[in-house]
């Protein structure tokens, strides 16, 4: 290839692309290929409310949903938003030669705030009146537990009661006497409902408690002319429904031969994690009662069925009585 023939080569292809951007333009030019121009008209026919000012806040440009708005108003818009009502807020911001302004419509979304609201406030008074149910079953289940701790209390001292009853019908003006018999009874009413009360909230309970049971007894008791002399030494943790039986028991012991003996001995302590309540009654000579007296007294039904042994000695005018719950 010559240099000629080279140049005529190279002048085919710059006419090749000089016709080629010919025609091009002549398709843009004539519309048949889309071109970004006609800007005006373009912006105008958009829907959203913007504006186009100059520096002088005067409008070049506005879209076909027109609006006015007040210069004051588009120069607190553009340091930051501003509501003109509670739908429309106003925007505006600085562009070379001018600014631009455009409104946003809220009112969909407050519709959907006010239904919020709505269903908030409807879903509050739900919340109360749930609170109100919640709080008015609890008290009827509180009440509720409170009559079966009151039932329960009345019928495990139902007898006890009915002996003050029945004493205080047969001596109108009570004695000394008759008094220091109530206060003993009183004093095994109190804290056999004490116990009981316990016995709701525990099953097992520090045999501290049975000494302080029998303590207060053996106080009113000892108002009764008897010598009273009072031992313990135990600290386990057993079954509270074991330190109730026991109780019983000693009270029964009381009740029934309290007229008799004129000293009451106990000592309540522990061996192999079992609890003894040991009691010596010394009688005047010829009121001692009868041995078979005493074995009844003794024959507790619900003692017997949880494990429960006793042992009963007499020796001369004493009698000896030893009771214990086996675990």
């Amino acid at each position: 290839v010559n240099v000629g023939q080279l140049w005529i080569i190279r002048d085919v292809t710059v006419k090749i692309c000089l016709f080629i951007m010919v025609i091009i333009e002549s398709c843009i030019r004539s519309k048949l290929i889309q071109s970004n121009d006609n800007y005006e008209e373009l912006f105008k026919s958009c829907h959203f409310p913007i504006k186009i000012l100059n520096k002088y806040y005067e409008t070049v440009y506005n879209t076909k949903a027109d609006m006015y708005i007040e210069k004051k108003y588009i120069k607190e818009a553009i340091k930051e938003p501003i509501l003109l009502n509670r739908n429309i807020k106003v925007n505006a911001m600085p562009i070379d030669a001018g600014y631009v302004v455009w409104l946003d419509n809220l009112s969909k979304m407050n519709l959907l705030l006010d239904k919020l609201n709505i269903l908030k406030g409807q879903l509050l008074e739900r919340n109360i009146l749930l609170r109100a149910e919640i709080e008015l079953e609890e008290r009827k289940s509180r009440v509720e537990e409170k009559n079966k701790i009151i039932e329960k209390i009345m019928s495990e001292n139902i007898s006890s009661l009915a002996k003050m009853n029945n004493i205080l019908e047969k001596n109108a003006k009570p004695d000394i006497e008759v008094l220091k018999r109530l206060c003993i009874l009183g004093a095994y009413v109190k804290r056999k409902c004490n116990l009981l009360l316990l016995s709701y909230d525990n099953e097992n309970i520090l045999s501290k408690e049975l000494e302080y049971c029998i303590r207060e007894s053996m106080d009113s008791i000892s108002k009764c002319n008897i010598n009273c002399k009072f031992t313990s030494e135990c600290n386990e943790i057993i079954p509270i429904n074991h330190i109730i039986v026991l109780y019983d028991l000693f009270e029964d012991v009381v009740e029934c031969m309290l007229s008799t003996f004129s000293d009451f001995i106990v000592d309540i302590f522990s061996k192999n994690d079992d609890l003894y309540v040991s009691m010596k009654l010394v009688y005047n000579m010829g009121n001692i009662p009868l041995k078979e007296y005493a074995n009844q007294v003794l024959n507790n039904e619900k003692f017997k069925d949880m494990g429960g042994v006793y042992a009963l000695d007499y020796i001369e005018n004493e009698v000896h009585i030893t009771m214990c719950i086996l675990k």
